[in-house]
């Protein structure tokens, strides 16, 4: 029983505590952010500039001394000196601090003194990119660290121990950016889709549904497919992000075809980005995925979009000949093609 008991100890102090820094581990920042959700302070995330260039070509070991380097001072200032104890290693090279009852102007200025002194960081010309924000009542505080990542990343236009802090007001168009990237990074978000109906005229047992679908977040509220689908081909994760456009419409579509008991043959437009069909396998994921409608009445109708992208024609062309499915269709009219003579 003794033993047991210590086991459990132990498995409990590795969820608690990150072996190599002895700070709070990312477990414990999760339920941190759900059990404290309206607790006041300033959040505090800090990522190193030079760390994996270091770790790279010194070696791991190095890599480590620079973290326990960074935790200790960290935990000096945070701790030791100023009684706030919500730090956290989140992964690799950043940190989180949360700031409940002392000046943070003092800390942060404290905190870089003793960066700018640590002859470690200035032997692997490790600097820091500081990103603040003061939780708002109502805002969680998963949304505050969220706002103050929009400071570490604008605190990394310059060298050094720079730090940044994010007004209210500044969570505007770059910065929405850089959010939205952090979501779509971490799947923060699920997407809606809105269906519009409409009978075919010309074809009187067909019902033409329209899609569009909506991103939808805790942090930002709704973004339209044209303005998330562009982060995601700048993050090149857009076939991963399109897929997902294609199953939740085609989803609700049987949904609402069920609810309804529509015994009409349905054709659903979806629109998917040129830069999708770039990827030489996409056929078979696609395939994979209307394979599971063949026998629900429902057609899919891809209108392929573009912004300027330029891809491998040889792909494109590949992917649509391997999608003979009869329940697909395409409408390429609106797809421009660069040709020798240029583009038509």
């Amino acid at each position: 029983m003794i033993i047991k008991r210590n086991k459990n100890f132990e498995i409990e102090k590795q969820i608690t505590f990150d072996t190599l820094t002895g700070l709070f581990s990312r477990v414990i920042f999760n339920r941190f952010c759900e059990d404290f959700k309206s607790k006041k302070g300033v959040a505090v995330l800090i990522d190193l500039d030079n760390f994996k260039y270091a770790n790279d070509n010194y070696g791991h070991h190095i890599g480590d001394e620079i973290l326990v380097e960074y935790a200790k001072i960290i935990k000096k200032v945070f701790r030791s000196d100023h009684g706030e104890k919500n730090i956290f290693r989140i992964s690799g090279d950043e940190f989180y601090c949360f700031i409940e009852k002392s000046d943070y102007q003092l800390v942060i200025n404290e905190l870089k003194k003793e960066l700018n002194e640590s002859d470690i960081l200035k032997k692997y010309s490790i600097g820091s990119s500081i990103g603040i924000y003061k939780k708002k009542e109502k805002e969680t505080i998963e949304q505050s660290f969220m706002y103050a990542d929009v400071g570490m990343c604008k605190a990394k236009n310059e060298k050094g121990h720079i730090d940044y802090f994010v007004e209210n007001g500044e969570i505007l168009k770059d910065s929405l950016m850089i959010l939205l990237k952090k979501i779509l990074k971490n799947d923060k978000y699920r997407l809606r889709s809105e269906l519009e109906i409409e009978n075919d005229l010309v074809n009187v047992g067909i019902l033409k549904i329209k899609s569009n679908v909506i991103l939808e977040s805790e942090i930002l509220g709704e973004v339209r497919y044209k303005d998330f689908i562009e982060v995601s081909k700048e993050m090149r994760i857009i076939k991963k992000v399109d897929l997902k456009v294609l199953k939740i419409i085609l989803k609700d579509t049987f949904y609402w075809k069920e609810k309804n008991n529509i015994k009409k043959e349905i054709v659903v437009e979806i629109n998917l980005h040129l830069r999708t069909f770039g990827d030489k396998s996409l056929w078979k994921d696609i395939d994979e995925i209307v394979s599971n409608y063949k026998k629900e009445n429902i057609k899919i109708k891809i209108i392929i979009i573009e912004d300027g992208s330029e891809i491998l024609i040889e792909r494109l062309f590949n992917n649509l000949y391997n999608l003979k499915n009869e329940i697909i269709l395409f409408d390429l009219n609106s797809l421009k093609v660069k040709t020798e003579k240029g583009r038509r």
